[in-house]
């Protein structure tokens, strides 16, 4: 498994940009936003990680990562889901801010979906033109939780891992569980499944069917705004790149159902399991 990129002293480029504009935002002192490095940097990731209750070691990986988004979204508590699945929701973040932009057919993020492929399912790489990359956008997200994450059906196909995860929860066990997507109140690092091609399946199809089309993304934020609770959602292989959507939520914070392209099944990660 290809781990996700460790940010460190010494690191250079767009990415150090990134973290410093964050880590500036969230209130500590990086020395300046130029895209280096340095011990000023290092010391400004320190202090967050020790405001976190993070082993203080100065590298961000995942984990780390994981804190600055839960702290960027206000999402303190059990309200921000597991450990675990911030770190999913992170990776996700990570790839709509570097790839946002970008076309499948461009070289860099076709680049990329190949490693979604390769490091994120376990596959050989497939054309980033002809065939459907999103499963293999999530598997590759969910990969980047580590070790914790190894029980996930990695697959080119969403049905594939929704199908696995259903028959945990009713097994009762296992660290991705399936429900129907209005059983729960959704969390950051929640998958929600939907329907595509006009399909309207349900959840009792997908009880039963390992293999059909379908889509899902994983939900990074849970807010509110004047029209009530809302989750936003990011996805790959959407509008031809990886994109972040808006999901509309209950007053009890699940998901509502729409017409097109209904709503399936919510996978949710049990952490002590």
């Amino acid at each position: 498994m290809a781990a996700q990129r460790i940010l460190k002293f010494g690191c250079k480029g767009q990415a150090v940009r990134r973290l410093q504009e964050r880590l500036t935002r969230l209130g500590f002192d990086v020395g300046g936003i130029d895209g280096d490095f340095g011990i000023d940097t290092e010391k400004g990731v320190k202090a967050f990680q020790t405001a976190n209750g993070l082993l203080d070691d100065g590298e961000v990986g995942p984990l780390t990562m994981a804190a600055i988004v839960a702290a960027e979204m206000g999402t303190v508590g059990r309200s921000s889901g597991s450990v675990l699945g911030v770190a999913i929701a992170a990776a996700a973040q990570g790839q709509f801010e570097e790839f946002r932009l970008d076309h499948e057919a461009d070289d860099r993020l076709c680049r990329q979906i190949q490693r979604y492929w390769t490091d994120g399912v376990g596959a050989a790489a497939q054309s980033c033109v002809s065939v459907p990359w999103s499963a293999a956008f999530i598997s590759w997200c969910v990969r980047q939780g580590g070790p914790a994450a190894d029980s996930f059906t990695f697959a080119g196909a969403h049905s594939v891992f929704v199908f696995d995860a259903i028959k945990h929860a009713e097994a009762g066990g296992g660290v991705f569980r399936g429900f129907d997507f209005q059983e729960l109140p959704v969390q950051v690092g929640d998958i929600l499944q939907n329907n595509r091609g006009g399909a309207t399946r349900d959840f009792a199809f997908a009880k039963a069917n390992r293999n059909y089309e379908s889509h899902s993304r994983i939900i990074v934020q849970v807010a509110q705004d004047d029209s009530g609770p809302f989750a936003v959602a990011i996805g790959g292989n959407e509008g031809n790149t990886v994109a972040r959507n808006v999901v509309r939520l209950t007053p009890a914070g699940k998901v509502k159902q729409r017409h097109a392209s209904p709503y399936i099944s919510l996978v949710r990660i049990f952490e002590d399991d």
